[in-house]
């Protein structure tokens, strides 16, 4: 029996999406929750998706706040998960509102902090199924210095299969997007790692702006900037704080830098270090 509006074909478009089933069963859980609260608190009988307010989603989360304690990853999580459902409502016409839209998530760290902190969070966020694999391979490929110039051109798939994983959680990862991604590659004929969703023999690869969707939807989940732009400048800055004795002829092959790359990370990492005392 049904415990919300469109239970079934939600589940069914969130399996399509590639998600596990604990993560599915997790979404059911937040928004069989989420109609419960509404009807124990609406006396005007079955719930109609198309009068549910952001006030009333308001009042759903500062329940939740005074009786489950909600720390700001759990609130962007459910968040998240409540905004992705009435992105489907709307997008497959069952509702003609957006009642998330107004919500924000919750700022987790100070910027700076923020900013190389994600390194230090990676095997947690490869194993969060809540986080789509896009994303997470996105996450590992930054982690290992590339850029989204380089793990979107055809052909990289080659470089993956040769890739040297650091952790166990790394290593886990690659399976499980594996398997993910190999239905992908035979419906579009293609071995590359970021494909499309529905059939393109002739352009079968994400662009980068296709990839930038995927990853702006986890932002606020995560809690931080996961553009690869900034992603792969935190990577060389922590890399060069964690590496201060070696050569710049060294430090240039490693990630890939011309002379005056590295000068300017540099000087970067010399700014970032004046702000991180002076706050």
């Amino acid at each position: 029996m049904a415990t919300y509006p469109l239970q079934t074909a939600f589940r069914v478009f969130l399996q399509q999406e590639g998600l596990a089933k604990i993560t599915i069963h997790n979404y059911d859980q937040t928004i069989s929750q989420l109609f419960s609260f509404l009807a124990a608190n609406h006396n005007e009988g079955p719930i109609d998706i198309n009068t549910v307010t952001t006030n009333d989603l308001r009042q759903y989360v500062d329940y939740l706040r005074a009786h489950k304690r909600l720390n700001d990853r759990t609130y962007n999580k459910l968040l998240s998960q409540l905004n992705r459902y009435f992105q489907f409502l709307f997008t497959h016409g069952a509702s003609n509102q957006l009642p998330t839209l107004p919500l924000h998530g919750q700022a987790q760290e100070k910027k700076t902090a923020a900013s190389q902190e994600w390194l230090n969070k990676l095997d947690l966020i490869l194993k969060d199924d809540a986080v789509h694999p896009y994303t997470r391979l996105t996450l590992l490929l930054c982690a290992h210095g590339y850029t989204s110039q380089e793990f979107l051109q055809a052909g990289f798939y080659r470089e993956f299969q040769q890739l040297y994983l650091k952790t166990e959680s790394e290593r886990q990862f690659k399976q499980s997007f594996t398997s993910f991604i190999q239905p992908l590659q035979a419906r579009q004929k293609c071995h590359d790692l970021f494909l499309k969703q529905r059939y393109n023999p002739d352009h079968p690869r994400l662009t980068a702006p296709a990839l930038h969707k995927y990853l702006q939807h986890d932002r606020s989940y995560l809690g931080f900037n996961i553009n690869p732009q900034v992603l792969h400048r935190s990577y060389i800055l922590a890399f060069l704080q964690s590496h201060p004795d070696d050569s710049d002829n060294r430090l240039m092959s490693t990630l890939r830098l011309d002379p005056s790359s590295l000068l300017y990370y540099r000087r970067l990492l010399l700014k970032q270090a004046a702000y991180d005392h002076e706050n």
